[in-house]
């Protein structure tokens, strides 16, 4: 269900959800919703561990969306650790790049396993040698 946090204007709705995952990507499928077709727009998004911002990006040079779009994103968990990730996502318009909207909702995703070597959340290669 399409939502919005309070304070923002209600012209728009943005919603988010985890549309699949596997061993090595997650899915996200995202719904706009418009009253007004005045604007062109597009999707950010933030990828959370632990209540630290990993990575941020959007589709300013990839995907616009217009009044009632849909979008999806595919993002590599290749070299996430095991952990549990959440992604926040916001609406913004292209012109002023003004917030106009985000979900009220966190999409959560867990990347199973057990590493004894790694913690954190990126996943580095293992090139230890001995001098």
């Amino acid at each position: 269900e399409a939502g919005n946090v309070d304070g923002l204007d209600n012209k728009y709705s943005l919603s988010c959800k985890l549309a699949s995952q596997s061993k090595n990507a997650v899915e996200l499928n995202f719904s706009v919703e418009s009253k007004t077709n005045e604007n062109e727009l597009y999707l950010g998004i933030s990828l959370i561990r632990d209540g630290i911002c990993i990575a941020q990006m959007n589709s300013i040079k990839s995907v616009i969306l217009k009044k009632d779009s849909q979008a999806s994103l595919s993002i590599s968990t290749d070299h996430f650790n095991p952990g549990v990730y959440e992604v926040t996502s916001a609406l913004f318009t292209v012109d002023q790049k003004k917030l106009v909207a985000i979900p009220s909702d966190r999409v959560r995703f867990v990347v199973k396993g057990h590493d004894d070597t790694r913690n954190a959340a990126i996943k580095l290669e293992d090139t230890w040698k001995m001098s």
